[in-house]
């Protein structure tokens, strides 16, 4: 049990600002481990945005709590993934070749593709979740941030990473262990059950098409991921699931 919590606190420190009141064992081993609470970690920064959007809900309208809650999210994570998603865009948008990608996404700062791309996911997800009503908001938002969460352990996983430099992601050049892959999927698929089985279903299509695609692409381009488009993946794999929720009621109401 004190190995997992130290494996949750890695996951924790490492993927989100939120302070462990306990000295954690951090290591490189721990944090490619760590992993499989990747999923529950997001649902613990989901969390607090939920906490926020109550707050809000009771002196603002609803688009605004909405909006605190996203603010609230990004900052508890440090906006890592969409940092990711910019750097994604930058990178495999304005780079010619492999080398020219890896070093535009080591930038500083940021250019078109990345400031149009993120403003852009942003405003799809909060148009989106500003048209589902207060409960499912809710169970939306905190579900999102599980599900979203495991295309990243399987890229892992799946694929090599591109770079032959170490980075502060070095951890995810090695891949987890089949313990951690088992875990993070049972947390990642688990919110799926409060949803309609034809809805869920339909999202697993979908994201398997995605991650595919994007993995191919990856491969096509650089040979392989990097911690950005870790990042990327999570934030595409989260408006997907808006989008396909959004669509799916739609349909059939």
């Amino acid at each position: 049990m004190k190995k997992e919590l130290n494996l949750l606190f890695n996951a924790l420190l490492f993927y989100t600002r939120i302070p462990v009141p306990f000295k954690v064992d951090f290591s490189r081993e721990a944090l490619t481990k760590s992993f499989r609470y990747f999923p529950l970690a997001g649902v613990i920064a989901g969390s607090s945005g939920i906490f926020v959007y109550f707050l809000a809900s009771y002196v603002f309208t609803h688009p605004v709590a909405v909006m605190a809650a996203f603010i609230t999210l990004i900052i508890t994570t440090g906006a890592m993934h969409e940092d990711g998603l910019a750097d994604f865009l930058d990178g495999y948008g304005g780079g010619a070749d492999r080398d020219s990608i890896l070093r535009i996404m080591k930038e500083s700062t940021i250019g078109v593709y990345g400031v149009i791309g993120t403003v852009s996911n942003i405003i799809l997800k909060f148009l989106v979740l500003c048209s589902f009503p207060h409960q499912l908001f809710i169970t939306a938002f905190i579900s999102a941030q599980a599900i979203s969460r495991i295309g990243p352990v399987y890229l892992v996983n799946t694929s090599v990473y591109a770079r032959d430099e170490k980075s502060k992601a070095d951890h995810t050049r090695h891949k987890t262990d089949k313990t951690t892959t088992v875990i993070a999927t049972l947390i990642a698929l688990l919110p799926l059950l409060l949803f309609n089985p034809i809805f869920s279903v339909a999202y697993l299509v979908f994201f398997t098409i995605m991650f595919i695609s994007f993995r191919r692409y990856l491969h096509k381009r650089t040979g392989g991921f990097t911690g950005d488009t870790l990042g990327a993946l999570q934030q595409l794999s989260e408006l997907l699931f808006y989008l396909t929720l959004a669509a799916s009621i739609n349909l059939l109401t």
